[in-house]
């Protein structure tokens, strides 16, 4: 917040040096530093003819670095019919402006292949309403970038394969990139028109939420997501023609409540986890935690997104040769240095939480993403095909004396609850299991006194993959 803050100031300080009070329509652009050759002279071609030929004078134009929320320059179109609809004469008088913005596009910026495009939308609007207009004046925000939220340091809230749960919208900022909470009208009076390039989604299902979620997450704050389209000259023509209508229709689930990343690809079980799914009706080992290969493999059927009612079913590769041979050769060529996974049949939402070392960031459907690996998959039903797991990567210094992982009850009730867990260690498969003694769940609360909770219970890593006794599971909570 204080480096926003920073740059909000020093923004502001640059811009308005020299400004001039308008009474025009005021407009504000949001660029990425991030565009490849071809879009950048995309946008080079529709903000000049948007600048030069479309606006009229005495409008304002402000063109930003949505990304870094630096400031690039202001057009403020001059008065009189010698402005109007005359492009030479403008070029002509705001020459230090289309510099700027050339040069601007013309930087070669190193940037890492997802953050291409990309803006930090959140940041960008919040800057544009509190500190380009005065308060609640109308105004027209013009993005021209990718359409996902994208954070090389903090990867948790990324959303090239996913997208946030409606609850995101409803939390404080300190819980979510993209919360509210507080915010409820600070965006009144703005309309969003956002132009990105081709079809960067995974999917039409990818398409729909991302554009539900901008739409929810402006509407919260008394905005309006006006254009969503792969197309930068018809956001500038909307925002030209003051469309204000949203175009999309949506509103929050009152039901979705639980704040994570929802993954988009179709649902599938990684080598190391495919043979655990052939003992799913066998029971768990007590000193035994080896799962011996199988022949007959089922289908795993999809998870059921509870929120959007989307079902995909997706069958479990069986192009793996199920002897010990032919999964030490699977094994091997898995990327994954460590896999811990959950299963349970009982009708309940749990939630697994894995930290990979004492200065790692914890896994788990509030963070899927982090250098050390990664979290897949937020069960909310129990199901006997159905797991949760970690996967962390080799090249992490992943210490398997350091890893730590629970399982917590969120929502639900149950007499009891027992459930399997799996761990993928030095090239083998561990099965044991987890007990949680609580009766409903705690929607994830006391997790900073999760070993005395009944609503916690922490896995014995160590004596499931044998590296010292284990403990009883009252003991490991």
């Amino acid at each position: 917040m204080k480096k926003l803050m920073s740059l909000m100031s020093s923004a502001i300080l640059m811009l308005s040096v020299g400004s001039v009070s308008t009474k025009g329509a005021q407009y504000v652009i949001g660029m990425s530093p991030n565009y490849d050759a071809p879009n950048k002279a995309l946008v080079l071609k529709e903000t000049l003819r948007f600048v030069l030929d479309t606006v009229e004078p005495g409008d304002q134009v402000t063109l930003f670095d949505a990304l870094n929320q630096q400031p690039i320059t202001k057009f403020i179109i001059p008065e009189g019919k010698l402005f109007k609809s005359n492009a030479r004469a403008r070029v002509e008088r705001m020459k230090a402006e289309v510099k700027a913005l050339k040069s601007f596009l013309a930087v070669e910026r190193p940037y890492a292949p997802q953050m291409k495009d990309v803006i930090n939308l959140p940041e960008f609007l919040s800057l544009a309403a509190s500190h380009l207009r005065k308060s609640g004046d109308a105004m027209t925000i013009i993005a021209i970038g990718s359409p996902f939220y994208m954070n090389s340091e903090e990867p948790a809230f990324n959303m090239q394969d996913s997208y946030p749960s409606d609850f995101h919208v409803t939390v404080d900022q300190r819980e979510s990139v993209f919360g509210t909470a507080g915010k409820k009208q600070a965006l009144t009076g703005i309309a969003l028109h956002y132009g990105y390039f081709g079809d960067p989604f995974v999917n039409d299902f990818h398409r729909e939420r991302i554009g539900h979620f901008w739409s929810c997450y402006l509407d919260e704050q008394q905005a309006v997501l006006s254009t969503f389209a792969p197309d930068i000259a018809l956001a500038f023509s909307r925002a030209k023609a003051n469309v204000r209508e949203a175009c999309v229709q949506a509103q929050l689930n009152p039901k979705d409540n639980k704040l994570e990343m929802r993954p988009v690809i179709a649902r599938s079980l990684p080598t190391w986890l495919e043979p655990a799914a052939a003992h799913l009706t066998e029971p768990a080992p007590t000193s035994e935690s080896r799962v011996s290969p199988k022949q007959d493999m089922p289908a795993a059927i999809a998870k059921v997104d509870n929120v959007s009612r989307q079902e995909t079913n997706t069958a479990i590769s069986t192009n793996v040769s199920w002897t010990p041979e032919g999964l030490l050769e699977a094994f091997g060529a898995n990327r994954t240095s460590l896999g811990i996974a959950i299963c349970w049949t009982v009708p309940v939402d749990c939630d697994l939480y894995v930290k990979p070392g004492r200065r790692a960031r914890e896994l788990s459907y509030r963070r899927r993403v982090t250098k050390e690996g990664r979290y897949y998959y937020d069960e909310r039903q129990g199901g006997s095909t159905f797991y949760e797991y970690v996967e962390l990567l080799p090249g992490s210094s992943i210490d398997v004396r350091e890893t730590r992982a629970w399982v917590n009850m969120y929502a639900g009730s149950a007499s009891s609850l027992r459930g399997t867990v799996i761990v993928f260690y030095d090239g083998k498969i561990n099965r044991g299991e987890f007990q949680l003694l609580c009766t409903s769940g705690n929607r994830g609360k006391e997790a900073s006194s999760r070993d005395k909770s009944p609503y916690w219970c922490e896995i014995d890593l160590m004596g499931i993959i044998g590296l010292s006794p284990s403990r009883r599971l009252s003991d490991a909570r």
